[in-house]
């Protein structure tokens, strides 16, 4: 018998947002992104290409604006979600 996979509720409400902002990598190139839903604490982002993104990075929401920490927590296809440090 098959159980059901229990999701334990998010602690933050996570808002969709659909807006462009940018992946800033030192010694880098800044790559833009579409943050899909964000919260207090992290982001669900869409890149064209994840897989060479390190493990952490700072996001911009105004290109050359300030900059949040990020710790990759997952990543799936062109999707990955972060947890803001």
């Amino acid at each position: 018998m098959h159980k059901p996979s229990v999701r334990s509720p998010r602690k933050e409400a996570r808002r969709s947002r659909h807006q462009s902002a940018w992946i800033v990598v030192v010694g880098g190139n800044d790559r833009e992104c579409r943050v899909m839903d964000l919260s207090e604490t992290g982001a669900k982002l869409f890149a064209v290409m994840t897989t060479d993104l390190p493990t952490k990075f700072e996001l911009a929401f105004v290109e050359g604006g300030a900059r949040r920490r990020c710790n990759v927590m997952w990543r799936r296809g062109k999707m990955l979600g972060v947890q803001f440090a």
